[in-house]
């Protein structure tokens, strides 16, 4: 069973507490919370947290759980009131340990706003091990959020990134995190989400802008599936390199990704930003790969590289990809 946040006003909050408590078969669950009281209160009516201690009430009514949550989403939940106070995550985390929760296989933490900037002494480390992680947030940094994590390179098999602005997306670090084990990345920008004012004249400009180190990538030699998420930066190049590094990849998922040329990043020239030849032939490299979507390519028409989805296609492999939208002057 899986129960699912509603609102976020305190009222509603606590209605949502109780109604956890009454069940005992949850498997997933968000946990929703603007306080370490509501934080706690959440994992006692689950019974992963005993109460505090009652001399009134006999033992076994203090009694922890046997419940087995797989997967649990955490949602810092707070008002505009509330958002000059934000938690602490050394007390959340705490807090968590505390918890009689060993393992998940799959970890949300959704928009949290939680105070790091005490963490530079002491950096407190997520208690609960998992094999799927997934972040999104507004503005904190990937580099901020992983040393929170266990290392060295955990279990993790999924690690989903997903942020508002491009600047928080830096893969450096990802590598401390993730290990050689890890079968699926997604990195998602969901800055500027809107492409119907992209067109060939603006393809190279249009926001948002990054630059994919390359080297980020080849570290993951188990990966299977790679999500690219409106990002600007793949290449003739980086494909080459994914086509060598990463030999078990059958998903490429560049939705609203815009190519760009290896020898002028800022190429406006459709043939240099995505040289269909040579991109089809580097496609055709990859032994397992039966899903690809090419993201925005550079025309505003699909008839343009029909010849390169029917290639593939007849090799058993899904195509998709999206166009610009035409120049008001053509």
């Amino acid at each position: 069973m899986r129960l699912e946040r509603l609102v976020q006003d305190a009222p509603t909050r606590r209605w949502y507490i109780k109604v956890l408590g009454a069940c005992p078969n949850l498997q997933e669950v968000d946990i929703s919370f603007a306080s370490i009281t509501e934080l706690e209160a959440t994992l006692q009516a689950l019974h992963l947290l005993a109460p505090a201690m009652d001399p009134v009430s006999p033992p076994s009514h203090r009694a922890i759980g046997t419940r087995r949550l797989h997967n649990v989403v955490f949602n810092h939940s707070f008002s505009l009131a509330e958002s000059e106070n934000l938690l602490d995550v050394r007390q959340v985390f705490a807090t968590l340990q505390g918890a009689s929760v060993p393992s998940l296989d799959m970890v949300t933490f959704f928009n949290v706003c939680w105070n790091l900037a005490s963490t530079a002494s002491s950096i407190p480390l997520f208690p609960i091990a998992c094999k799927h992680l997934r972040i999104e947030t507004v503005k904190t940094p990937l580099a901020e959020c992983i040393p929170l994590f266990p290392t060295p390179p955990s279990i993790l098999e999924t690690f989903s990134f997903r942020s508002l602005i491009i600047e928080a997306i830096d893969l450096t670090s990802l590598r401390t995190l993730v290990g050689v084990h890890l079968k699926k990345l997604g990195l998602k920008v969901m800055e500027n989400p809107l492409v119907d004012d992209l067109t060939l004249s603006n393809y190279t400009t249009f926001t948002p802008r990054s630059t994919l180190i390359l080297d980020n990538f080849v570290s993951f030699p188990l990966l299977t599936s790679l999500t690219l998420d409106n990002i600007h930066g793949p290449s003739l190049c980086f494909l080459k390199i994914l086509a060598k590094a990463l030999p078990l990849l059958r998903v490429i998922d560049l939705h609203h990704s815009r190519w760009i040329s290896d020898s002028n990043s800022l190429s406006t020239i459709p043939d240099e930003i995505f040289p269909e030849t040579l991109i089809l032939s580097t496609l055709e490299e990859f032994k397992h790969v039966d899903q690809v979507d090419l993201g925005l390519l550079p025309t505003s028409t699909e008839e343009r590289y029909q010849g390169l989805v029917k290639t593939l296609e007849l090799r058993g492999v899904k195509v998709r990809f999206d166009c610009c939208v035409r120049d008001r002057w053509d």
